[in-house]
Order: structure tokens, then C-alpha cells, then sequence
């Protein structure tokens, strides 16, 4: 029943690419705005090919360099080969090829019509959009917005205008967009303008709340939905490393975000990216640890695990709504702006409300400063150690890593959290269905977000609101039904603690919920990255 397509991306340091052999010499190809020579023979286009069949994936990931005649011609050898892609704008971005006014990368009108006229062609990905959205000069000075200038304006008048400028991105190509997230924000903004939003996995998340956040979206908005399992990250350890930071994540943690993403049932997923998986040598292309794994999870694991449900079958007993006002932590963004990377809208106690929430439903395992590993009070320097300098970087790539006195552990994968999914000022009853804890947070609420909470209410439901929404929902608080009312006055303090500790759910188990059962993620090793999956189905009455 849940069908996933799964993709590989193309390299950025491990080999030039053979559909652009020249050009990775001249153009970027990772966002650390440093150039990396590439460590192994261009292999050719036939045996490149070759490797992908063998890898066994359904679809390609090409980030394309800004060299457009040499992506039409690879369009046509993909078509002739059959083989399904979707075109991504990471090297447009960190090159600074920008759609006029904006700080976006993308690929122009013409090449993508020429795309169009692949029948494997399946859309366009933005990558990290989100990320660049908040960080206007990630990619240098100047550079203009993702998507809208957020200064000067209402929090809800940003967020009409991204999402503006998403429906109109998306009516001149005529294509499915995907949004490639490094933090969960923004998820239900791009949903609502109809992108197909792509969470990351390992990198530097909480897993539990990427997923909660970006599979609400996705069902909210009846989106389809994909997952980037993404090997670049913070540790270093005793496996096969290209760069410090890549892969960052140990062959035991990709098997677990492998087989994670994959029981989300997403619509695809792929991996970031296959610098990790392989070396291209002259006897040819020979796997690392890393793919070996992925040749494991392709070929045997997901025929020998059928999915009996979809993404879009999740469901939940905590339902999380808030605004979504996007800022990574409660200091602001990495250059100290605020909402949609606003200037003049800082993070105040309303907008980081969402942070004590997720904090408090993950059994306090999370940051309470941050809604990622990045500003919050976690120990991010393992990389510290480990400077890219040219002395350093003529000694890789290393087949065995570091020794395992030296490797680090900043990034686990697993964290608790009890069948719950984060929704928008705009939820609907459908989307909550019968989830019996209801929790209000953030800054803003949508024309009907009351009535919608207190329909759940009357059905049964617990609802915690802060006392700020308390004249809001002033209407509605005496007629609680068959549930009821909590006013808290913070989501930090003892008031709220006693509200949702019944509905928090065990200490060693990540639950997440979809009709027909219930997916219980444990980490048995107590490592936090070897994960067990147990699917129990829910029996009819």
C-alpha cells in the first residue's frame, strides 16, 4: 500500500560529475562556500549510469550545475536511459545564480521546459529554502530573499506573500516544487502554497520533531511528502570519510535513519548523498560500508517490509497548533533576526512557546533553547578539532576514519515522544481527529481555530491553552463538554507539566500513530542511533 521511491544525489566532492566534467572545476558544489577538488577519477556517463541501476533506486537526485547546455543534454541521455529524476537548485544558490529580485536560486523557464519534456522528469527541489529564507546572506552579502522580504511587515502578511510567491514560482514552471527543510519550520507555510515538503533526517535534528512537524503539514494540506536522509552533520568517527562532517553519522545511525524514513511511508526519499556510499577507482566504482548498507535497505529490507499504510494515514493523540512563525531558537537566527529572518519581528515569549512545548512532550531530551542542535545548549565543536585546512584535506578521503579514541558523539537519533503531530493556526477537525490531548502555543491563532479546538473538546479532548488565549477563547471555556479546559500560564512551569504528563507516554519509546497502528521506535542499546521499529496493528471494535 505505501509505495516509496527512493533516490540517490549526485556528488559534490567525491567526483566531478560526468554529465559536468568541466564545470565542477569552476562552480561550487557545497554550501561551506569553500571549493573541495574532487578526490576520485570523472568516471563516465555509461558507467555512472551503470552504478545507478546497481544501486537499485527508483529515481536520481541531481543538484545541476549552472551550465544549462550540459543539463539538456544530460535530460535526454536520463530520457534514453528510463531512468526517473527530479532537478535540484543547491548549486544555482551557493553560485549565486538567483532569480531576478530574490535570493533564490533556479534554474530558468527554458531548461525546465525542456525538462518537461522527459515523461521521467518529477519536479524541481529547492534545497534547504527554508534555511536560506531565514539566512538571506547565507550564500554572501547582498543577496536578496528565498522567497519574500519579510521587513516591515505583520508576521501573517510574510507569510501570505511566501506563499504568493511559492503559487507563482510554481505556476510559470508548471511542475511539482519540493522544499528541502534543515529545521522544522515553514513546513505548513509551503504546504499550504502546494510544495511538497522534504524534511531531512540525521543531520542536526531532533528527529521526533522534524517528522511531527512536517508530517502534520503534509496531512493538513493532503501533500505528498518526502524525506532527505541527509549524511552531512557534526561527528566524526572509525568509518570511511570523505570530509570532516561527511558522512557525520555512523554506519549503524544510517541503517536507522534508512529504515526510519522509510516507515514514515513518505511519497519518496533520498539520500544526501552518494559521496558516502562509494569511490569510483580505476577497477571502477567499489561500495563503502555506508554502501553496502544502502545496497541492504534497497535490495532486501523494504521488499521483506511492505508498508500497510501511507504518510498521509498518520494520525495522533497530542495535536500541537501553533503559528508557524519560523525561527530556529529562542535567540533568534544565526544572524540575530527573527520571524521569516525579519529584522524587526524578534522571538518573544509567545513565539518560542512552541520550543517549551516540544521540550516538555520529549521528555526533556530536546533543547529547550532551540528547535535544532544549532544555538541550542548541546556541545556542537566536535568539528572544532578537525580544521578543513589544506594540510588536512591532502589527507583525505580516509577508508577507516579516525581512531575510535578520537571519533565524537554530539548527534543522537532517537528521542521520546507519544503520537503527536504539529498543525497550523488553520487546522480543521479532520486533521486532529480523535487525538485526546490538544495543545495551543505561539503567537497567533486562525479564524477558526477556536471553534475547531473546543468541536474537540466537547468530543472529549483535553485542551491547554496559555493564558495569554484566554479572552479568545473566553466564549467556549464553560461548555467543555465530555473534555476539558486547561489555563496555563507558561508551557515552562508545573501547571502545564501536571496538564500533559498522562498523555507524555513512556521514557524509551517514540510512538507515532497512523490509522490502521501504531509504529513504536526504541533504542534498546541506549546508544541513541540503533534503532528497533515495531509495528502493531490496531484491532476494529
Amino acid at each position: 500500500m505505501g509505495r516509496v521511491f527512493i533516490g540517490i544525489q549526485n556528488s559534490v566532492i567525491g567526483f566531478n560529475d560526468p554529465f559536468h566534467p568541466q564545470s565542477c572545476d569552476r562552480y561550487l558544489r557545497t554550501g561551506e562556500q569553500q571549493f573541495f577538488a574532487a578526490q576520485d577519477p570523472t568516471p563516465s556517463v555509461e558507467s555512472y549510469l551503470d552504478m545507478i541501476r546497481e544501486l537499485g533506486v527508483d529515481f536520481y537526485m541531481h543538484h545541476a550545475i549552472p551550465c544549462e547546455q550540459e543539463t539538456e543534454r544530460m535530460i535526454d541521455i536520463l530520457t534514453e536511459a528510463k531512468l526517473p529524476f527530479i532537478l535540484g537548485n543547491e548549486f544555482y544558490s551557493i553560485n549565486r545564480v538567483y532569480a531576478p529580485g530574490t535570493g533564490r536560486g533556479e534554474l530558468s523557464p527554458g531548461l525546465v521546459q525542456k525538462a518537461r519534456t522527459s515523461p521521467y522528469f518529477m519536479g524541481l527541489l529547492y534545497d534547504e529554502t527554508e534555511h536560506v529564507q531565514l539566512h538571506s546572506s547565507q550564500y554572501g552579502e547582498g543577496s536578496g530573499y528565498q522567497w519574500a522580504d519579510p521587513h516591515g511587515k505583520s508576521a501573517g502578511r510574510i507569510e501570505a506573500d511566501i506563499c504568493e510567491a511559492i503559487r507563482a514560482a510554481s505556476q510559470k514552471f508548471g511542475v511539482p516544487l519540493y522544499s528541502e527543510h534543515v529545521f522544522p519550520v515553514m513546513y505548513h507555510t509551503f504546504s499550504r502554497a502546494g510544495m511538497r515538503v522534504c524534511p531531512k533526517v540525521l543531520k542536526e535534528e531532533f528527529q521526533p520533531l522534524q517528522l511531527a512537524a512536517a508530517m502534520g503539514a503534509a496531512k493538513q494540506y493532503g501533500q505528498p511528502l518526502g524525506i532527505c536522509v541527509d549524511l552531512w552533520g557534526m561527528d566524526v568517527g572509525h568509518w570511511f570519510t570523505r570530509l570532516w562532517g561527511l558522512p557525520a553519522h555512523s554506519p549503524e545511525e544510517f541503517k536507522s535513519g534508512l529504515q526510519l524514513a522509510y516507515y514514515m511511508a513518505p511519497s519518496m526519499m533520498f539520500v544526501e548523498n552518494m559521496d558516502a556510499l562509494l569511490r569510483n577507482t580505476e577497477k571502477g566504482f567499489c561500495y563503502t560500508e555506508f554502501g553496502e548498507i544502502f545496497l541492504d535497505f534497497v535490495h532486501n529490507f523494504v521488499q521483506e517490509h511492505p508498508l500497510p499504510y501511507t504518510h498521509l494515514d498518520v494520525a495522533c493523540d497530542i495535536a500541537v497548533i501553533r503559528a508557524d512563525d519560523a525561527c530556529i531558537a529562542k535567540s533568534g537566527n544565526f544572524d540575530g533576526s527573527g520571524l521569516f529572518g525579519s529584522k524587526d519581528l524578534l522571538p518573544d515569549a509567545r513565539t518560542n512557546s512552541f520550543i517549551d512545548v516540544m521540550y516538555t512532550l520529549l521528555h526533556k531530551t530536546c533543547s529547550h533553547e532551540a528547535l535544532t542542535y544549532h544555538k541550542s545548549e548541546f556541545d556542537m565543536v566536535p568539528l572544532g578539532k578537525y580544521p578543513r585546512t589544506e594540510e588536512t584535506l591532502r589527507t583525505l578521503p580516509l577508508a577507516h576514519g579516525v581512531p575510535k579514541e578520537e571519533e565524537t558523539l554530539c548527534h543522537p537519533i532517537f528521542h521520546p515522544l507519544n503520537q503527536a503531530l504539529v498543525f497550523d493556526q488553520y487546522v480543521r477537525p479532520e486533521d486532529i481527529g480523535d487525538a485526546r490531548l490538544l495543545v495551543v502555543c505561539g503567537s497567533r491563532l486562525g479564524p477558526s481555530t477556536v471553534e475547531t479546538v473546543a468541536e474537540r473538546v466537547r468530543a472529549g479532548a483535553l485542551a491547554v491553552i496559555p493564558a495569554y488565549f484566554e479572552a479568545e477563547f473566553a466564549g467556549v471555556l464553560e461548555e467543555s463538554g465530555r473534555g476539558g479546559w486547561a489555563v496555563v500560564p507558561d508551557f515552562t512551569g508545573p501547571v502545564f507539566q501536571a496538564a500533559v504528563e498522562p498523555y507524555l507516554g513512556k521514557k524509551d519509546e517514540w510512538k507515532i500513530r497512523f490509522k490502521s497502528g501504531i509504529l513504536t521506535v526504541k533504542n534498546p542499546s541506549g546508544d541513541g542511533k540503533t534503532l528497533t521499529f515495531h509495528w502493531e496493528e490496531e484491532l476494529s471494535l
